[in-house]
C-alpha cells in the first residue's frame, strides 16, 4: 500500500517520533511505500493518516474528494470533552480510524470512532542498557510531564521520605520546562536534581537512574472515599455497595505504558501506578512492583533500592517481557491488516 503521513515531521514532538517516523519505518520494513507531507494531497495514495496537530474537517474532506477511494485515519485523536458525543460524532464521521497508544485510550473514544488502532508507545530511541552496581546513594528517576510531578502527592513523596530514614535517596526528574510552573506540591524533602527533557540528553540522564517511578493521577484519598460512594447512592436507582477499605482508582483517559516502557528499554527496574496498561508487563512482579498505596510505594521503591543484584534481575525480566509484548513490527502489522480490510469494506462499497 502507499501511505501519506500529513505531520511537520518535527521528532522533537513525541507523536511524531512514535506515530509518524518510527511506525511509518516499521510500514516499510513490512514491504509499503511511505511518504510524509504538510498537506493533504490524497492523490493515489491507499491511506491518509494525520498526526497530531494537522486534522481538520476541512482537509479530510479535500483529501476524500481528491481520492474517494483512499482510507483517512487520525493519530492520537484529541476529542473535546466539552461537545456532546453526537456532535463530536458526527465530526469524526469523515474519518475511517483513529490511532491511539493503548487500551484505555481505545475503550474512551469508542463513543466516537468504531474502528480504532492500537500502536504502543514504542520508541526505538533508546538502545543503551544500565549497568547496575553498588551504590552509597541511590538515585530515583521521573521522565515525563512536569505538572504531572505533581502526582508524586501524596502517596509516593511520603513513601520517598519514610525510606529517606532508612537509606541515602536522590531523585532524578527528566521533564519538559513549563512555563509560569514551579514544582512545590509534592516535592519530596530529599535532594532532588530537575533536568530539562532534551532529545538529545535524555536517554543519558535516565541512565544515571537506578529505579524509575512512573505514578498516575493523585489518588481519591479513603477518608474521601465513602463520601463519593454516599452521594452515588443519593442519586442511584440502585445501591451502589462499597466499603471504606475499597479503592477508587483514577487515570486518565489517554493513560499509556509508554514511561514504563523507556525504564525497561534501558533496563531500570521500575515501580509505577495503578493503571490498566501497566499490569500487562509490572502485574508479573517479577518484573517491577505496581503500587496504590503510600504503603504499597514504599514496598516496591524499598524492595529494589536493598539489592542491587534484584535490580538488574528485575529490569531484565521486564526488558524480555517488554521485548515479547511489544514488538513494534508485530504492532505496525497488527495496524496494517486492520487498514487492509477498511481498504477491501470501502473499495465494495464505492
Amino acid at each position: 500500500m502507499k501511505i501519506l503521513f500529513i505531520s511537520d515531521c518535527s521528532i522533537a514532538k513525541g507523536s511524531n517520533r512514535i506515530w509518524v517516523r518510527d511506525m511509518g519505518a516499521h510500514f516499510s520494513e513490512l514491504g509499503h511505500s511511505i511518504e510524509t507531507q504538510l498537506e493533504a494531497k490524497a492523490g493515489d495514495y491507499d491511506v491518509v493518516i494525520f498526526a497530531k496537530g494537522h486534522f481538520s474537517v476541512e482537509a479530510v474532506k479535500r483529501a476524500r474528494t481528491n481520492n474517494p477511494l483512499c482510507v483517512i485515519g487520525w493519530i492520537n485523536a484529541t476529542v473535546n470533552p466539552l461537545d456532546t458525543i453526537d456532535s463530536e460524532r458526527s465530526k469524526y464521521s469523515c474519518l475511517d480510524f483513529f490511532v491511539v497508544g493503548s487500551i484505555e485510550e481505545r475503550d474512551s473514544l469508542l463513543p466516537y470512532m468504531e474502528n480504532i488502532l492500537i500502536f504502543p508507545l514504542i520508541e526505538t530511541m533508546y538502545k543503551k542498557k544500565k549497568t547496575h552496581s553498588n551504590q552509597s546513594t541511590i538515585t530515583l528517576g521521573y521522565h515525563g510531564n512536569g505538572v504531572h510531578l505533581e502526582e508524586f502527592f501524596p502517596h509516593v513523596t511520603k513513601a520517598i521520605e519514610a525510606l529517606s530514614n532508612e537509606m541515602s535517596l536522590k531523585l532524578i526528574a527528566v521533564h519538559a520546562p513549563e512555563k509560569n510552573w514551579e514544582w512545590t506540591k509534592g516535592k519530596p524533602n530529599i535532594e532532588v536534581e530537575q533536568i530539562a527533557w532534551e532529545l538529545e540528553t535524555v536517554e543519558d540522564n535516565l541512565l544515571r537512574c537506578d529505579i524509575g517511578l512512573v505514578p498516575g493521577i493523585t489518588p481519591i484519598q479513603r477518608d474521601s472515599q465513602m463520601d463519593f460512594f454516599n452521594k452515588s447512592k443519593a442519586i442511584a436507582s440502585e445501591e451502589i455497595s462499597g466499603y471504606d477499605t475499597d479503592y477508587l482508582l483514577r487515570f486518565k483517559n489517554k493513560s499509556n505504558a509508554g514511561r514504563s516502557f523507556v525504564f525497561h528499554q534501558l533496563h531500570i527496574p521500575v515501580v509505577a501506578a495503578f493503571m490498566p496498561s501497566h499490569f500487562h508487563i509490572l502485574g508479573n512482579q517479577d518484573c517491577g512492583y505496581l503500587a496504590h498505596s503510600q504503603e504499597g510505594w514504599l514496598d516496591g521503591i524499598r524492595a529494589l533500592a536493598q539489592s542491587t543484584d534484584k535490580r538488574a534481575a528485575v529490569a531484565k525480566a521486564a526488558f524480555m517481557e517488554f521485548e515479547r509484548l511489544y514488538n513494534p513490527v508485530d504492532w505496525a502489522q497488527r495496524c496494517l491488516t486492520q487498514i487492509k480490510l477498511l481498504k477491501e469494506e470501502k473499495e465494495v462499497l464505492v
